[in-house]
């Protein structure tokens, strides 16, 4: 985890300090955070408290997804797609907690839907895939051979699965060395070309006097 007073660019440049974290009675971290809804021609922002989920909380979101699309007489095989976002706010409504001890569960997966704003559910959503990048343990930094093996397995396998293998902080940073590695292809570079599209951007001055395909992701 970065340092207290390291500004946190995913977050609005907010420190860990500022974002008040505060220690669950499960030994979880808690972040400050806001959750929005509609209110006459505005909007009533609450204050909650957010954590990452753990296994056991995506088993249980799970299980109440299935006990929703039951309740809706709906298929989670035929509607797959639906199921997925269901389940996906299931997760969510045990990540938000009260903001005060002993910080209950905030409202379950219907009262989110039926009460708050879908695009603050999926701000809140994005807020814990950051916290848990930075909380991610494993070594951040990735080597040039690395980020070329990833971009082949991923080639090879046709899915994203090589990128589980990548500590959260890096995962970032290796999309955009992938997106280099892609933009310096004839095929891409032929059609910026002929559509007049100029390909300069800040990946190429962090590279400006290397050789490498694609830049190397640095350490957090």
């Amino acid at each position: 985890m970065k340092g207290n007073d390291t500004p946190i660019p995913e977050l609005d440049d907010r420190t860990w300090a500022e974002l008040e974290v505060v220690e669950h009675e499960a030994g979880q971290p808690m972040f400050k955070d806001t959750i929005r809804r509609r209110k006459g021609a505005g909007w009533e922002e609450i204050p909650v408290r957010v954590r990452v989920p753990r296994g056991g909380d995506h088993l249980k979101a799970r299980k109440a997804a299935r006990a929703w699309f039951k309740e809706l007489d709906l298929d989670p095989k035929a509607d797959k797609d639906l199921f997925d976002e269901v389940e996906q706010f299931c997760i969510l409504s045990r990540a938000i907690r009260e903001p005060e001890p002993p910080h209950a569960q905030f409202a379950d997966a219907q009262e989110l839907v039926d009460q708050f704003d879908e695009g603050s559910l999926s701000e809140v959503l994005d807020h814990i895939n950051v916290y848990k990048r930075q909380l991610d343990p494993r070594d951040h930094e990735m080597s040039e051979d690395e980020i070329v093996e990833t971009i082949i397995a991923i080639r090879r396998c046709g899915h994203l699965g090589p990128l589980t293998g990548i500590a959260g902080p890096a995962q970032p940073s290796f999309l955009l060395s992938m997106a280099y590695a892609a933009s310096t292809s004839p095929t891409v570079q032929s059609y910026a070309q002929s559509r007049g599209i100029s390909m300069q951007g800040p990946l190429d001055s962090e590279t400006s006097g290397e050789s490498s395909t694609a830049p190397t992701s640095g350490g957090e």
